[in-house]
């Protein structure tokens, strides 16, 4: 009877152990189920996350392309600025230039008018010294000869 009752708890262990077995089974096979839709979902986020970051590097890479490019705008831009400021100043020059060179021929002209009228008027006066001279001599003549 022993050996009977030894014998049934080992058929009752057998029993539990193989239900414990199929339990823990049933548990590996949903954990592993888990665990392959917990990869897929990694691979996805992987996924995802490599586009992103693609996209990152192409935004940057276009950023940098438009930085470049301001960039150039911006040197062009101060070179055209220093050109113009450079005409503006040559120009400026020029006419101040010019301006000198005016008033020296205004001066020029204003020492001619006064050397010319001077001279006018000396001439002026001169003929009328010798005029006067003509006449009295005129007048002398005319009266030596009898006709004044």
């Amino acid at each position: 009877a022993s050996l009977a009752i030894e014998a049934l708890e080992e058929i009752q262990k057998h029993a539990q152990t193989s239900g414990e077995v199929e339990q823990v089974a049933a548990e590996v096979e949903v954990n592993e189920r888990q665990k392959a839709e917990a990869l897929e979902k990694k691979e996805e986020c992987e996924r995802i996350l490599y586009r992103a970051e693609e996209k990152l590097n192409n935004l940057r890479k276009q950023h940098k392309l438009k930085m470049d490019a301001a960039q150039e705008s911006l040197e062009q831009a101060k070179v055209q600025l220093l050109e113009v400021e450079k005409e503006r100043r040559d120009g400026m020059a020029r006419v101040e230039a010019g301006e000198a060179e005016v008033r020296a021929m205004e001066a020029r002209i204003e020492e001619e008018t006064k050397r010319t009228d001077s001279e006018i008027e000396g001439m002026v006066t001169e003929f009328q010294e010798t005029e006067r001279i003509v006449l009295e001599q005129d007048a002398k003549f005319m009266s030596a000869i009898g006709c004044a």
